[in-house]
């Protein structure tokens, strides 16, 4: 910083600063599971954060200060889509960084898909499933 009073005298003064770059970095021990419930490990390897906030993608949002953390998958995702996991980390200053995994975590096992063809009726009602 230099300040100065009408361009006749001037003085200086420095100071160090320090920027946090925050980045979020996460792994999984099994991305492909076998028949929900099923069990999945999670690491954040993420840099300069002190907060970190998963979201699992079956609606399951933890927000925590350890590295390591687990989720249990109640329901099949099949081998298509599977879920999408994001995390954010963020230090105590503020600063935040976040990370999208689509598709990350696949539960192999069947998924219900039925459709009911008729919803309305009197008794007794005859109610017909297409799978």
């Amino acid at each position: 910083l230099v300040a100065s009073k009408f361009g006749i005298c001037s003085d200086s003064i420095t100071r160090s600063l320090e920027v946090i770059q925050v980045k979020a970095i996460a792994t999984v021990s099994d991305s492909i599971l076998n028949c929900a419930p099923a069990y999945a490990q999670f690491y954040s390897n993420s840099i300069n954060a002190d907060t970190l906030i998963w979201d699992f993608g079956d609606k399951n949002v933890l927000k925590t200060t350890d590295r390591t953390v687990a989720n249990i998958y109640d329901k099949n995702s099949g081998w298509g889509k599977g879920f999408n996991i994001s995390l954010i980390a963020q230090s105590n200053e503020g600063c935040r960084d976040s990370s999208f995994f689509p598709g990350m975590i696949k539960v192999r096992g069947p998924v219900p898909n039925f459709e009911i063809t008729n919803f309305e009726g009197c008794e007794p009602l005859q109610v017909n499933f297409k799978n």
